[in-house]
């Protein structure tokens, strides 16, 4: 899968070590201003392009800082980290790195969007976990994730604000924010998150002036506010839908959430109602104590049965 990258909007040059003009999903700390750049009034091709290259496919968005553009995409039997120049589409380093070839779920295999200071670069990859690189790709540190029980793979994009790196891994089973400290990969803190399931969702970074800073996590049934500093969980509002895609946005005093998901039920599926003492009476026909898809018989579940089905072995357990 090929993918064109276009660079349509003039973008400023700034000095090492200066704040990156995109630092990340939705711009640095997720906030999703552009302070220092003018938008034209269309985007035009033959007007405003400034260069096209063909890049590996992937689902990530780029990242701007100084006379640095990151990138990740993913070939058959590779992921790919690529720094290029903002204002030519020149390539300055790539990087390779093998993986099984997998594809998670429907996902893209390059889906987590960079994060950049300026100096340094933190990619995601669903198959590797966290890899940093310096500006001229020498690489930093890893950071694994372990096995990530996440449907459709990590769409979760990373963060970075001062001296960390944090990020959302809200899963299955065992969801947790965890925050790295940017030039070494150790982590710093880890705060588990009770009752969180999967999500796609990019937490917000909210800084206010004079206060201490803040990592805004919407994840299933709760939209959360944690101390970027130490992790600790400082207030919380019920009310979200079971799987959480949108990042929360931070406008003045306001945060808004998009929150709503859909039920099994509501998308025209057959749900798995039934206590599991019943279930096995119904659908236990070899006496295993689990179920299998075919012991289950409905069509329609089976095209859903990854979300239950977490250990991947075809049967459903009690905890499932």
């Amino acid at each position: 899968m090929i993918l064109h990258a276009l660079l349509l909007l003039p973008l400023p040059s700034l000095a090492r070590g200066d704040v990156p003009e995109w630092g990340g999903f939705r711009g640095t700390d997720g906030t999703a201003q552009l302070a220092r750049a003018s938008l034209p009034a269309s985007l035009d091709p033959e007007g405003t392009l400034q260069w096209r290259v063909e890049v590996p496919g992937g689902y990530s968005s780029p990242v701007v800082a100084g006379k640095n553009l990151f990138l990740t995409g993913a070939t058959r039997s590779k992921l790919v980290v690529l720094c290029l120049d903002p204002a030519s589409g020149e390539q300055r380093w790539s990087k390779e790195l093998d993986f099984d070839g997998r594809r998670p779920g429907q996902n893209s295999s390059a889906t987590p969007t960079p994060v950049t200071d300026g100096e340094i670069v933190v990619v995601l990859f669903h198959h590797l976990g966290l890899l940093a690189f310096d500006a001229a790709g020498k690489e930093l540190w890893r950071a694994e994730l372990g096995k990530i029980n996440i449907p459709h793979g990590m769409s979760t994009s990373p963060l970075m604000h001062g001296e960390l790196v944090v990020l959302q891994v809200d899963q299955d089973r065992a969801a947790f924010l965890v925050a790295f400290d940017k030039h070494s990969g150790k982590e710093r803190w880890r705060t588990e998150r009770a009752g969180a399931k999967h999500s796609y969702a990019t937490p917000t970074i909210w800084a206010p002036a004079g206060g201490e800073p803040e990592v805004i996590v919407s994840g299933s049934f709760q939209t959360t506010g944690y101390s970027l500093a130490r992790g600790e969980k400082l207030w919380w509002v019920e009310g979200n839908g079971w799987q959480s895609k949108c990042a929360p946005v931070v406008a003045g005093k306001r945060c808004f959430v998009n929150a709503y998901s859909g039920s099994i039920g509501e998308m025209g599926y057959p749900t798995l109602a039934l206590a599991f003492e019943e279930a096995l009476v119904q659908h236990d026909d070899d006496g295993n104590e689990r179920i299998g898809k075919d012991e289950y018989g409905d069509a329609q579940l089976h095209q859903l049965w990854f979300l239950f089905d977490l250990d991947e072995d075809g049967l459903l357990d009690q905890e499932e």
